[in-house]
């Protein structure tokens, strides 16, 4: 609520602190997290679990890949997001996701055909689970979604792909 000043003029108040600390971390987010179309991403299971209806799975993680062709404009927005396979049997198939694997090593994208709309707060927020004591673990044990630095972006060829198929689908 303004305050008055001395010559009955409305004077408004300074934000506090925690609207300050919302602003920039919303500027940030905006600014520098590119979840753009073919972007691949480290998303571990319990994310996909919730977003998944009957999705089972064992392992720590799988891939995702943004389907988001215009830039985020809001902290609030939601993403669109396929799941990954390690297999060749999917409509879109990209190569060479993981360095343990190597480089000819196949992931499918597609094969779960609607995307999950994953909220942008996803890529800030803590895990649940997470340990934030120090610098020890990997950034897959505090976050849900991370960058797959072994290949952070699908290829001209794969994009072309990706994107006949989503025409197909009627996704585009």
């Amino acid at each position: 609520m303004p305050k008055r000043t001395s010559d009955g003029s409305l004077r408004p108040l300074p934000p506090d602190s925690r609207e300050t600390e919302r602003t920039r971390w919303s500027r940030c987010v905006l600014t520098c997290l590119d979840v753009g179309f073919g972007k691949v991403w480290r998303v571990r299971e319990d994310l996909w679990k919730e977003l998944l209806p009957n999705y089972c799975s064992d392992r720590q993680w799988h891939p995702g890949m943004t389907l988001r062709r215009s830039p985020v404009t809001s902290p609030y927005e939601r993403v669109p997001m396929l799941h990954g396979t390690s297999s060749a049997r999917g409509p879109v198939v990209v190569r060479g996701l993981t360095r343990h694997r190597g480089s000819d090593h196949e992931t499918s994208f597609g094969r779960i055909v609607a995307p999950c709309n994953i909220p942008l707060a996803e890529w800030i927020r803590d895990a649940p689970d997470a340990d934030l004591n120090g610098l020890t673990g990997r950034i897959l044990d505090k976050k849900r979604i991370a960058v797959n630095w072994d290949k952070p972006r699908i290829d001209d060829g794969e994009e072309e792909q990706l994107m006949s198929w989503m025409k197909r689908r009627r996704l585009w």
